[in-house]
């Protein structure tokens, strides 16, 4: 996990642990609009992407609790 401005973000593998599902179908998720990211080619953000924390809480949240 790494904060950038106050804001938590996880890797990709971190955020399928999560959600339990594969890194592949958070990547497609991405492609497709359902989740948002950064990925930069400078080497402070590893050159993959980084999911914010919250988008990953709230999917959570409304698969649990559909909200």
């Amino acid at each position: 996990m790494m904060q950038i401005s106050g804001v938590e973000f996880v890797s990709v593998s971190e955020a399928a642990e999560m959600l339990d599902c594969s890194p592949t179908t958070i990547r497609r998720w991405i492609d497709e609009g359902r989740l948002s990211s950064l990925k930069n080619t400078e080497n402070w953000l590893g050159k993959h992407h980084r999911i914010p924390k919250s988008e990953i809480n709230d999917i959570i949240d409304e698969f649990v609790f559909g909200v």
